[in-house]
């Protein structure tokens, strides 16, 4: 059996104004993909924190799946 190898990327994302925002925004990004370990998102920060495993998914995917759920991630040519 293959042992995962669990990364963690944290985002600057737009659209995160309360805390139903934050929930929803984990509940989608944890349906979206396969791989995704573990998410939080701070509404009073504006950040998303996301633990994944790196032989299902890349920051690059990862990022994809964040922007699918509605919310912008910011990156600082933002």
């Amino acid at each position: 059996m293959s042992q995962k190898k669990l990364s963690k990327i944290t985002f600057k994302v737009d659209g995160l104004y309360t805390s139903g925002h934050a929930r929803r925004c984990e509940a989608m990004i944890r349906n979206a993909a396969g791989g995704i370990e573990g998410v939080q998102a701070n509404e009073i920060a504006g950040i998303v924190t996301i633990v994944f495993d790196v032989k299902m998914q890349t920051p690059h995917t990862i990022r994809d799946v964040v922007d699918e759920t509605g919310y912008t991630v910011i990156t600082d040519r933002d």
